[in-house]
C-alpha cells in the first residue's frame, strides 16, 4: 500500500465516527506537491471514491438483492480492479464460465488475454456484507476454500471507520488476485 494511503487511512483512523470529518479528510491530499494519478495511486483512488460512496447504502430501504449489490458489491469490486483493467475483465448478473458448467453466477472477473481463466466468482448473499474468500490447492490436489475475511457495507459512521480498516485487507486480494490471473495466463500462453 502507498504512502499516501497509508497516511489517508491513519487520518480517518483518528478522527471520531462522523461522516462529515471523514468527508473533510477525503478533500485534503496526502500527496502533498505529487500529481495524482489514478493508475500510480490506485489505493489512494479506491479508498477516496469508496469512502465517498458510504455510507449512503440501498439496504436501509427495500430493495431487491440485485439493485442493492449494484450499489455496494458492484460498486466496489468495480472501484478496485479499475486500475488493473488491462489484466482483468468485469463480467455481471447471470454470467456463465466454461469451468463450471451451465451454473450462473452474479459476477465474475475474467483475464482479459484468456476467458478461460477465471480467478473470482461472484454471489450475492442478500445480506450487506461481502465475503473475501480464497481457493486453495493443497500437495495432495484436494482444493480448499478459505474465508479470508469479511466486510460489511457501511449504513453508519461508525461502520464507514470499521470498513476503512479492511482497505488495505482488500487492496492486498486485489493484488494477489491480478498476480494470479497474470501468472495462469502467462502459463497458457497468453499474456
Amino acid at each position: 500500500m502507498s504512502t499516501p494511503c497509508k497516511q489517508l487511512l491513519g487520518l480517518i483512523h483518528d478522527i471520531p465516527p462522523s461522516a462529515t470529518l471523514i468527508r473533510n479528510i477525503l478533500r485534503k491530499s496526502t500527496l502533498g506537491e505529487e500529481p495524482f494519478d489514478t493508475i500510480v495511486h490506485a489505493d489512494l483512488h479506491f479508498t477516496e471514491v469508496i469512502m465517498t460512496h458510504f455510507p449512503r447504502n440501498p439496504l436501509l430501504q427495500r430493495s431487491l438483492e440485485r439493485t442493492a449489490a449494484t450499489f455496494t458489491t458492484v460498486s466496489i469490486i468495480n472501484n478496485l480492479f479499475l486500475s488493473n483493467n488491462d489484466v482483468i475483465d468485469l463480467s455481471w448478473f447471470e454470467k456463465e464460465v466454461q469451468t463450471t458448467g451451465s451454473t450462473k453466477w452474479d459476477g465474475v472477473v475474467f483475464a482479459i488475454k484468456n476467458k478461460r481463466v477465471t480467478p473470482v466468482l461472484i454471489e450475492f448473499s442478500g445480506d450487506n456484507r461481502i465475503h473475501f474468500e480464497a481457493i486453495i490447492l493443497l500437495g495432495n490436489g484436494v482444493f480448499i476454500k478459505r474465508n479470508l475475511f469479511v466486510v460489511t457495507c457501511p449504513t453508519s459512521p461508525d461502520e464507514l471507520k470499521d470498513f476503512g480498516e479492511m482497505i488495505p485487507s482488500m487492496l492486498a486480494w486485489k493484488k494477489a488476485v491480478v498476480e494470479q490471473t497474470k501468472k495462469l495466463s502467462k502459463s497458457l500462453g497468453n499474456c
